[in-house]
């Protein structure tokens, strides 16, 4: 029997949640053609849901903001497994291959610091 792309999707995501306590992952997707079948996916009650974070806002040419920054250090502080979904828009011409950096250099640091 094959599975859909949305079970595989599941699977996947189950599978590093699962992995150990805190567990964490971030789906990259730069053009937003994942987001809507991830939201979907994660909200899917008959195969199980999981918390998904999505990084919907910029703050000053960066993305994300604020509170987003502290609900995903509490959600680290406490241990939560959960998807970030960040959108990691791409700057200059179209299809130039340059990306912004996200998350910043001091913001990996500090995400580091806590494994």
């Amino acid at each position: 029997m094959t599975s859909s792309l949305r079970q595989r999707i599941h699977t996947l995501i189950r599978q590093t949640l699962d992995s150990g306590p805190g567990a964490w992952m971030v789906w990259c997707d730069p053009r937003g053609h994942w987001s809507p079948l991830l939201r979907r996916v994660a909200g899917d009650e008959a195969t199980g849901d999981f918390p998904l974070l999505a990084v919907d806002e910029e703050t000053a040419g960066e993305v994300g903001g604020p509170q987003l920054r502290r609900e995903l250090q509490a959600r680290l502080d406490a241990g939560e497994s959960f998807v970030l979904l960040v959108p990691v828009p791409l700057t200059g011409s179209a299809g130039s291959g340059h990306r912004r950096s996200w998350p910043s250099a001091s913001t990996r640091a500090r995400f580091a610091s806590n494994f």
